[in-house]
């Protein structure tokens, strides 16, 4: 489990480093998307070996859906 965690929080930073090398650069992109690889960084510190079934049905699947509101509700007010 402690492997897989680490696995998973360096891909966070490999996705992050990835996005900087972009040409276009949008300030409500990478905003939505540094508050999701917190999350995520969050929910994978804080999983466990045995996790109740609603942890991933609500909580990890969920996350796609906060970063497009957060992607959505900043490019409307960022712009």
């Amino acid at each position: 489990v402690k492997k897989t965690k680490f696995v998973g929080l360096v891909l966070l930073i490999l996705v992050l480093t990835i996005e900087n090398f972009k040409n276009v650069v949008s300030v409500s992109h990478i905003s939505a998307l540094l508050a999701t690889c917190f999350i995520l960084g969050v929910v994978i510190r804080m999983t466990r070996k045995k996790q109740s079934e609603y942890f991933a049905a609500l909580w990890v699947e969920s996350i796609p859906i906060i970063y497009f509101v957060l992607l959505k509700l900043l490019s409307h007010f960022l712009l």
